[in-house]
C-alpha cells in the first residue's frame, strides 16, 4: 500500500515494490503534508480535501529525493459540500474471524461425514479444505431455500510474508462479509479468507469450492483486498506482455490467467468481482468478460491503490462497502436498497478525489440490470 497523509496519518498503497511511492510519501509524512479524514465514521457527501501536492514545503521534500523528477500538479479539487443528512447509520462492530494458525492435532481431525445425497471430498485438495472449513464444505443449495444459492469468497490480506503488510485490506473482507449476512446471505456459504488463511493454494481451493457448489442459478461475490502484483515480459505466458497477480499471504502469485480461469470455472447467473489492490484494473482480461459478471476494480491498470489506516479500510473499500453498501449512502434512486451499481457510483467520485486523481476506480458492468445483494429482492440473491 501507497503511504501519503498528515504527520499522524498515512494513505498507503496497495501494491507491490512501490520503494520509489512509499518514499515519496515518507518525505511527504515527515514534512507534515496532508488533510486528516474523520476516524472511525463514514463521511457521507463529503470526501475529505485531496492531498496538497502544490504545497511549496512538500515540493522542496520531494525534490530531495535522489533520481525523482517531481511533475507539477494541478492545485487539489475542493471537497464536496456535506449533504443534508446528519449522520451515517453506525456500522456494527466487525469480528475478526481470522483462523489461528491451526494446532497439531487439528490438522489430524477427520473432516465430518458429508450429507446424505452428497458425495465425499475426492481429491487431496477437497479433503484439507473439508478438515479446515467443514461447515463450508457441507453446505450445499437448496430450491426450497433461495438464500442457499448465494455464494461468497472473501479475501483480505494485512499480514505478508517477503513483503511489507497492509493495515486495512482484512478490513474490506470483513466489512463485506458483514453486508452480506445482513443482506440475508448464509453464514455456512461465505468463505472469509484472512492473513494465513489466504495462502497461494488457500485461494485456490475457495475459488475451486465455488466451482464445486455452483450451478446456474447462483449469485456469486468474489472479493480481494490486498497487493497486487505487476509484471512485464508475460510471466504466466498468456501473451500479454504486461500481466498482474493477486499477492498472496506466502509471498507467492496467482496471476491474472490463472484467476481468470478459476472465475470461468464457476457457474453462476450473477457474479460481482471486486478488487482493492494497486493496478486492479489489469485483471479485466477479455477471457473473463461474461454476461451476468459486474467487476469493480479500485483503480486503472496504470495507477496504484490507497489505503486509509485512520478509517479503518481501504480508500475505495470505505466508500464502495462501509457508505455506499453497508451504510445506504449509494441509494440513488431512494428506494431503501442499494445495488452494487449505485455503491460504485457514490464511491468511484469520492475515491478519486480522496487520492487527488492518483486512483481511478473502474466498473465493467455484463449484467446490464441492478446487482442487488439482499436476498428475496428483485435482482438480489
Amino acid at each position: 500500500m501507497e503511504r501519503a497523509g498528515t504527520g499522524r496519518r498515512r494513505l498507503p498503497v496497495l501494491h507491490g515494490p512501490g520503494v520509489v511511492l512509499g518514499a515519496v510519501f515518507a518525505v511527504l509524512l515527515a514534512a507534515g503534508v496532508g488533510v486528516p479524514l474523520a476516524a472511525g465514521r463514514a463521511r457521507p457527501g463529503g470526501v475529505g480535501p485531496a492531498i496538497d501536492e502544490t504545497d511549496p514545503v512538500a515540493a522542496a521534500a520531494l525534490r530531495r529525493l535522489e533520481g525523482l523528477s517531481v511533475p507539477e500538479l494541478p492545485p487539489a479539487a475542493p471537497a464536496s459540500p456535506m449533504t443534508s443528512r446528519a449522520t451515517s447509520p453506525a456500522a456494527a462492530p466487525t469480528a475478526d474471524v481470522r483462523a489461528p494458525r491451526p494446532r497439531p492435532s487439528a490438522a489430524l481431525a477427520p473432516a465430518p461425514p458429508p450429507p446424505t445425497g452428497e458425495a465425499a471430498p475426492a481429491s487431496d485438495s477437497e479433503r484439507a479444505f473439508a478438515r479446515q472449513f467443514p461447515a463450508q464444505a457441507s453446505a450445499r443449495q437448496d430450491p426450497a431455500d433461495p438464500a442457499s444459492s448465494s455464494w461468497a469468497v472473501l479475501i483480505g490480506i494485512n499480514a505478508y510474508q517477503g513483503v511489507r503488510n497492509t493495515v486495512t485490506s482484512y478490513q474490506d473482507a470483513a466489512a463485506l462479509r458483514d453486508v452480506l449476512v445482513e443482506a440475508g446471505w448464509r453464514a455456512d456459504h461465505i468463505l472469509l479468507l484472512g492473513d494465513e488463511m489466504a495462502t497461494h493454494d488457500g485461494i485456490v481451493q475457495s475459488l475451486e469450492w465455488l466451482a464445486r457448489k455452483t450451478d446456474g442459478r447462483s449469485t456469486v461475490v468474489v472479493s480481494f483486498s490486498g497487493h497486487v502484483r505487476q509484471q512485464r515480459g508475460d510471466p504466466d505466458g498468456d501473451g500479454e506482455d504486461l500481466d498482474e497477480a493477486l499477492w498472496t499471504h506466502d509471498d507467492r502469485y496467482l496471476w491474472d490467467s490463472d484467476f481468470s480461469r478459476l472465475l470461468n470455472a464457476v457457474e453462476a447467473r450473477r457474479m460481482w468481482v471486486t478488487i482493492q489492490g494497486c493496478e486492479a484494473a489489469g485483471f479485466d482480461d477479455v477471457g473473463v468478460q461474461r454476461a451476468g459478471r459486474v467487476f469493480t476494480y479500485s483503480s486503472r491498470e496504470d495507477q496504484k491503490s490507497f489505503e486509509d489506516p485512520e478509517a479503518g479500510f481501504s480508500v475505495q473499500g470505505h466508500y464502495l462497502i462501509v457508505e455506499g453498501l453497508r451504510g445506504g449512502w449509494g441509494d440513488a434512486d431512494s428506494d431503501a436498497r442499494v445495488s452494487v451499481q449505485e455503491a460504485f457510483a457514490w464511491s468511484a467520485p469520492r475515491a478519486s478525489q480522496r487520492t487527488a486523481g492518483r486512483q481511478t476506480p473502474v466498473l465493467v458492468d455484463g449484467l446490464g440490470a441492478p446487482f442487488h445483494l439482499r436476498i428475496g429482492e428483485a435482482g438480489g440473491g
